[in-house]
Order: structure tokens, then sequence, then C-alpha cells
């Protein structure tokens, strides 16, 4: 997972986050990049989440850290803060 997000940091982020953060601009694929790579709710288990450790996920968020501390907070955040309440107190039609 750790060369998978290098990967798309270095081919996807890097050269055109620059100009994303002086215009203020997100792009909306990258919604869709993030889930089909497995990067949200990555150290979640069921329900298609990743499953990974805490520590290849640590590994996985330092690679998108590394093209963009705010993208980072993006995928932190979609999993800590979303993901992880739905999985642990959410029922089963919230969970699907």
């Amino acid at each position: 997972m750790r060369q998978t997000a290098r990967q798309f940091v270095e081919n996807e982020i890097i050269p055109i986050i620059e100009k994303h953060s002086r215009e203020a601009t997100f792009r909306s694929i990258w919604f869709r990049n993030f889930g089909e790579l497995g990067f949200f709710g990555a150290n979640l288990h069921g329900y298609g989440c990743a499953g990974m450790s805490n520590v290849a996920y640590g590994l996985m968020t330092q690679e998108l850290e590394r093209g963009d501390s705010g993208l980072r907070s993006f995928v932190s955040v979609q999993g800590a803060l979303v993901m992880y309440p739905i999985l642990s107190y959410g029922s089963d039609a919230q969970k699907k």
C-alpha cells in the first residue's frame, strides 16, 4: 500500500498540487481514486475496507502527506471521523 500511495502521489498529486493550492481547488476525481485505491478506512476491517495494520496505514498516509498535508488529512478524517463511527455504532444498513 505504501508503494501504491507513493506512485499515486508522484504521478497524480505532485505535478499539479501547487496549482490547486494556489487556486484553492480540489479535484473531485480524487474521491473516487482514494476509494478505489483502498485509502479510505484502510485500517478498518470489513465492509470492503483494506484492514491493514496501523503501521501500514501510517506509512500509506505518510506518502500522502509527502504530496500534500491536506490530502492526508482528508483521508484520515474520512476514516477516523466518518467511517469508524459508522462501523462501530451504525446500523447494518448504514455500514453497507
